[in-house]
This record gives C-alpha cells, structure tokens and sequence, in this order.
C-alpha cells in the first residue's frame, strides 16, 4: 500500500538537481532546491504525453511567466550592480556671450559684448564601501527574490501541466460516458417497444410511463454529456493557445498502475516549487532585516574623479589644463524621528510572518498528500467492487438469456440485465475518472514523480 513518511522535516536541503526546463529551446534554471521531470509520463498514455508537451511549448500563461522570470532576472542584475563602483564619462563645450552696459570706457560706446568658449571632459568612479553589509543584504534579498521567481516559474508550469492532464483525462472519459449513454438509450428504446407491444393484450400504461420518464431523463443526460464534451474540447483548445478544435485520436481508456509497491517519502514535498518560492521568500525578508539594521549605521563612500577643463576646444587634451579630484563621504544618522527603528520592526515581523506561512503550508502540504493517497486506497477498492459487480452483472444476463432460450423468460428481463450492466459500466468510467484525476494530484502535490 502506499505510505507517507513524515518522520523528515519540512527542509529543502539535500535535493538533487534535475534537468532545468525547457521552454520553446530556452532553458532556465531553477532554484537548486528545486526538481522537476515529466511525471505525465507515469500514466503511460502516448497521445498524454503529446498533448501536455504541447501545451508546454504553447501556452501563453507560461509565455508569461517566463518572461516576468525574465524581468525579475534583469532588476536582479540592476540591483547587483548598484553594488559595484560606478564610473562615468562626461564630455561639455558651450559657447557664451555676456552685455556689459553702462560701463563708462571712453570709445566702448554703450554695450560691451564679452564671448567666451568653454570645454571641459571628466571621468569620474564613485563607491560605496559596504562596512556594515547592507549592500550585501540588499544583494542576498535580491537574489532570494530571484531564487522565488524561478520557482514560481516551475510552479506555473507544474500547474499547467497538471490542468493539461486533468482536462485531457476528463475529455477522454467524457467520450466514453457519451458512448455509454447512447448504448442506454437504445436498451431503453428496445424496453420500451417491448413493454409497448405487451400493452396491447394486458393494460400496462404505469409501466409504459415509467419507461418513457426513463428514456427521457437519459437522453437529457446524453444532452448535457454532450455539452460538458463541448466544454471540455474547448478548454483543451485553450490550453494549447490555438484557434482549431482539438481532437483526440486515443481510442483506449487510461488505466492507473497500481502502486502497491511505492513509498512516498517527506523528503518528496521539499520538490514542491510553492514551497521553494516561499522559503526563498523566508530568506528574502531574513535579509531585509539585515538591510533595515545596517540602515541604523553610517555609510562611507568615496569619489575619484580625473578631466580637463578649457577655454579652447583645441586644448582640451592638453595636460596642462588637467584636473582632479578626490573625496568621501560619511553620512551618519542622527534623528529620523525614530523611522529608522521603526523600519527594522517592520522587516523583523515581516520575517517572523514569512516563518509562519512557511510552516503552515508545509503542514497543508504533508495533509495534502495524506488526504490524496488515502482518497486514492477508497477509489481503488470502489474499483474492485465495480469489476465484481460487473461479473455478477454479465452472469446475469447470461443466466436471462438462457431462461429466454428456454421460454421460461421475458426480453424485458434481458433489457433490464443490460441496463443494470451499463450502469454499473458507467459508475467504473467515473471512478475510473477519480482515480485518474487523483492520480494527477498526488503528482502535483509532490512536485513530480514518485520514487520507487
């Protein structure tokens, strides 16, 4: 039977990497804690597995989140490199004419005009010194942010690989379902034809009522089985971000393998990338305490700064006009109306909330499972009682059939063992359905597949 351990705590640690993923060619790599590989492919269904990769390659919704990994990638880099020296290039020529009017210069007349040309070329580098780590923390948040992106970008992919397979499977049984109706209604037809033909010696108009109510409600079930098909191609359609209508060419109906032999271990929640993004969220607010508490100390920079500065375009290369500059800078805090300390409780109680949600999604995680595998022994033994009750249900026929060779029987009777058959047939597509659908769950809910 299938177990969950829960003796390993909820730790990231120790997870080896898989394959980073793919998307149209471009890899991205994700958080180091994080795994993910084509668990689909444990449902053992070919046109599955064509179908989800599809999906992967053109789904818009994960076009997105790829390029907000992008963007979070790039303000990452922006942020790094605040943290480097900076050094500039500067290049000025103006030209300028000044009036002088009213200076009293014999034979100047009334306005003296004075123009000048100016030039002047610099280099400049400026650095913070990092004494007290606040660049470093502002650093290690924003590549734990970053480490939160990529995990949120395998889990948008998790997900939409899950709604694939679970919308694929329901489109397949839905198929058999409308099958299973139309067989029903046409035992329906024939009992009612029979029923019909036996009134005209005896009066049965109850029995007549009964079968067409019945013939009724099951064409209204066809009719909406049909809908819900609809329903489901559509969404399928959606999926692949594609404007032609998706058909399915599987004729066989997807089977769960038993997995009686398997261990689903705790460390196999560690995979989940919901649970990597918030951990690299957890660390993340850890260092933006880090920045509030260094925003409590002085900064020192420096400044070095090189150029020449002329009245003569021409001689703006020549050394003698050389200037230089050299300089720092502390900028200490003394009063800031306590906004400071303020800021530093902020970061530590938003730590302490990112702890807590942590924590309380591992626990829902560890749940989450249990409730699936658990949900999954209750549909497997509703299964084995199907497929018993389905050879009682063949007997029967069988046993009618041949009371009907015998003329100890009716046709009704037949009709009425086949209808039974088909609901009995049509209860095992929707377990079948369940356990299909759970089977997606558990994979989700252990961000993969499972280890044997």
């Amino acid at each position: 039977m299938l177990a969950l351990t829960v003796s390993v705590g909820c730790s990231t640690a120790n997870i080896n990497l898989s394959a980073p993923p793919k998307f149209n060619g471009e890899k991205f790599a994700v958080n180091q804690n994080a795994q993910l590989d084509n668990w689909w492919r444990e449902l053992e269904s070919a046109e599955l597995n064509k179908f989800v990769e599809d999906v992967l390659d053109n789904n818009l919704d994960l076009a997105a989140a790829a390029a907000s990994l992008k963007a979070v990638a790039a303000t990452t880099n922006a942020v790094i490199g605040r943290h480097l020296p900076a050094v500039d290039l500067g290049f000025n020529f103006g030209k300028s004419r000044t009036n002088i009017i009213g200076l009293p210069i014999p034979g100047a007349g009334d306005v003296i005009a004075i123009e000048s040309d100016r030039a002047s070329f610099d280099l400049s580098l400026s650095w913070e010194l990092d004494f007290f780590g606040r660049l470093a923390a502002e650093e290690n948040s924003a590549l734990a942010r970053l480490d939160a992106s990529k995990a949120d970008y395998v889990a948008a992919r998790l997900a939409v690989s899950g709604q694939a397979a679970r919308t694929w499977i329901a489109y397949i049984f839905s198929q058999k379902q409308v099958d299973t109706i139309e067989d029903v209604i046409e035992i329906q037809r024939q009992l009612l034809s029979s029923i019909t033909d036996a009134a005209e010696l005896s009066s049965r108009s109850d029995l007549i009522f009964s079968a067409r109510s019945e013939l009724l409600a099951t064409q209204n079930q066809l009719s909406q089985a049909r809908a819900q098909q609809q329903q489901l191609q559509q969404a399928l359609q959606t999926l692949l971000s594609s404007d032609s209508a998706y058909q399915a060419t599987s004729s066989t109906w997807p089977q769960v393998r038993a997995m009686s032999a398997t261990t689903i271990e705790a460390q196999l929640i560690a995979r989940r990338p919901d649970l990597i993004a918030l951990e690299a969220q957890l660390r993340a607010a850890e260092a933006q305490v880090d920045v509030a508490h260094a925003a409590l100390y002085p900064s020192f920079s420096i400044g070095i700064a090189g150029g020449t500065n002329t009245d003569e375009l021409s001689s703006l290369l020549d050394g003698d006009y050389r200037t230089w500059s050299f300089g720092t800078n502390v900028l200490a805090p003394l009063f800031h109306g306590g906004a400071l300390r303020e800021q530093e409780s902020a970061a530590q109680h938003q730590y302490s909330a990112a702890s807590y949600v942590f924590g309380q999604h591992c626990i829902r995680a560890f749940a989450e499972v249990a409730t699936l595998i658990n949900n999954e022994r209750a549909l497997i033994e509703q299964t084995t009682n199907l497929t018993k009750l389905n050879d009682l249900s063949q007997r029967l026929i069988r046993s009618k059939q041949q009371s009907l060779s015998l003329g100890a029987g009716n046709v009704q009777d037949v009709l009425r063992a086949e209808l039974a058959l088909k609901q009995v047939f049509f209860s095992q597509i929707n377990v079948g359905l369940f356990l299909m659908q759970n089977r997606v769950d558990l994979h989700l809910a252990v961000g993969g597949g499972f280890t044997q």
